[in-house]
C-alpha cells in the first residue's frame, strides 16, 4: 500500500498545496477541519496557478460537499479558464500538424496533450505552450511553414538565429493573432550531451501515435515519454507539481511496460532521474511505486537521497532554476545531490558545461565582443556566485 503523503510534509509546504495534493487523489481522506480553515481563495488561486493542477484534479462540479464553496469556486473558474487555452492550443495544433505534415517534415509531439493522450486523459492536463519536435535539419523549412501560419520568432532568437540555437534546444515562437506560444525544439535538450535520444533512432524507433482534438499525432512512444518526463522534471527541479501527476499518470497505467521504460532511462544515462520521480510521485500523490524497482534496490538507495533532500521545498522554490534550489539547500549539497543522480563519469563530467551554460540573462548582463564569446562561461560562473549569495541572505 503506499504511503500516506501527509508523513511527508514540511513546514515549507502550504496548507493550499497540501489539500490540493488530498484532491488529487480522489480516494484520500479529507484533510482536518483545522487544516483545511488554513486555506483561503487566494493561496488556493495561487497553488493551482503555479503548479498547473487545475484540470488533473477532478472536476469542481464532482468533488464532495465537505469542500468550501469558495474553494469550489476557485477551481471551477481555473478549470474553465484552462480548458479553453487547451481548445485553442489543440486548435493551433491541428493546424501546425496539417502543415508540416504537408510539407513533408517529421516532427514529434513532445509532452502535454501528446504525453496525457498515451494515458486517455487529454483532457486532464494543462500547458502554458505547445512543444514540436523536429530534425534540426528540417530548422529554416519547418520556421517558413510556421511563419506562414502567423507565428513569430522571439526577438531575442532572430536577432541571432544561428547562435541562438547553439546555445538553446529549443526556439520560441508566438502567434501574432492568438497568442499561442509554440516552441520549437532542435534537440531534447539543452546540453547536447544529455538525454541524446537521437542516437538511439529516435524517429524510428520511439514514435507513436495518438488522437488529439480529432486528429493523428506523432509523439513519443510511452517508455519513452516517461523516460523524458523523469528528466525534464528533474531538469526543472519538479517545482510545478503537475509534472508529478503526469508521473503518477504513468505509474497509475496498466499497460506501460516499466522494463521498457527503465531499461531506456539505463541506455540513456538517466535512470536516477527516473527512480527519483517514481520516489517523488509516491511521496506527494500516493501512488505506489512500479513492481520493476522492487528488483532495483540499489537504484532506489542511489535515488532516494537526492528525493527526500529535494521533498520539503517543493512547493518553496521560486522558480525552477537551479540557484533557487542551491539558496535552500546550500552549494555543496546542492551539487552532491546532482552528481547523485548521475551513474556514470562521463555523466558527472557533462554537469560543468550544464551548470556554465551561459544564459540570454548572463549576455545581457556583459555585452562581450564576438572575439571573446568564449569568455561567457567565466561570467556566468560570477554571476552565480553573486546570486548564490544574494539568495542565501534572503532565505
Amino acid at each position: 500500500m503506499a504511503p500516506d503523503p501527509v508523513m511527508h510534509t514540511s513546514a515549507q509546504w502550504s496548507p493550499a498545496f497540501r489539500y490540493a495534493l488530498y484532491l488529487w487523489q480522489a480516494e484520500a481522506k479529507a484533510p482536518t477541519d483545522a487544516a483545511l480553515a488554513l486555506v483561503d481563495a487566494r493561496s488556493f488561486t495561487h497553488t493551482l496557478a503555479r503548479h498547473r493542477l487545475a484540470l488533473a484534479l477532478p472536476s469542481a462540479d464532482t468533488l464532495p460537499p465537505g469542500m468550501p464553496e469558495t474553494l469550489r469556486a476557485v477551481l471551477r473558474q481555473r478549470q474553465r479558464q484552462m480548458t479553453l487555452r487547451m481548445l485553442q492550443q489543440t486548435a493551433a495544433l491541428r493546424e501546425i500538424v496539417a502543415s508540416l505534415e504537408q510539407a513533408g517534415l517529421r516532427y514529434c509531439l513532445l509532452k502535454g496533450q501528446g504525453y496525457a493522450a498515451l494515458f486517455e486523459a487529454t483532457q486532464r492536463r494543462e500547458a502554458c505552450d505547445i512543444d514540436i519536435l523536429i530534425s534540426a535539419a528540417d530548422r529554416n523549412p519547418a520556421l517558413r511553414h510556421l511563419q506562414a501560419l502567423g507565428y513569430r520568432l522571439d526577438p531575442a532568437a532572430a536577432a541571432d538565429l544561428e547562435q541562438y540555437c547553439a546555445d538553446n534546444h529549443a526556439l520560441p515562437l508566438r502567434h501574432a493573432t492568438s497568442g499561442v506560444v509554440l516552441e520549437l525544439h532542435l534537440r531534447l535538450a539543452n546540453n547536447p550531451g544529455q538525454f541524446q535520444l537521437e542516437n538511439l533512432q529516435l524517429w524510428d524507433r520511439h514514435l507513436t501515435k495518438v488522437m488529439v482534438g480529432g486528429i493523428e499525432v506523432s509523439t513519443l512512444a510511452a517508455p519513452a515519454a516517461v523516460a523524458y518526463a523523469a528528466f525534464h522534471g528533474t531538469k526543472h527541479n519538479w517545482c510545478r507539481a503537475f509534472w508529478l501527476a503526469d508521473m503518477a499518470l504513468a505509474m497509475r497505467s496498466t499497460t506501460l511496460d516499466w522494463a521498457k521504460v527503465l531499461d531506456l532511462a539505463q541506455r540513456l544515462g538517466t535512470e536516477r532521474h527516473l527512480a527519483m520521480s517514481v520516489l517523488l510521485a509516491e511521496a506527494t500523490l500516493g501512488v505506489a511505486t512500479p513492481e520493476v524497482f522492487r528488483s532495483h534496490a540499489l537504484l532506489l538507495r542511489a535515488a532516494r537521497p537526492a528525493a527526500d533532500a529535494l521533498l520539503p521545498h517543493l512547493d518553496a522554490l521560486g522558480s525552477d532554476r537551479g540557484a533557487d534550489l542551491a539558496a535552500r539547500m546550500g552549494m555543496v549539497r546542492y551539487g552532491l545531490r546532482l552528481l547523485s543522480l548521475e551513474s556514470s563519469w562521463h555523466g558527472r563530467l557533462q554537469l560543468i558545461p550544464f551548470l556554465l551554460a551561459p544564459t540570454e540573462d548572463d549576455r545581457a548582463a556583459v555585452a562581450l565582443p564576438p572575439y571573446l564569446r568564449w569568455a561567457y562561461p567565466g561570467v556566468r560562473a560570477v554571476r552565480l556566485a553573486h546570486q548564490h549569495m544574494t539568495k542565501r541572505r534572503r532565505v
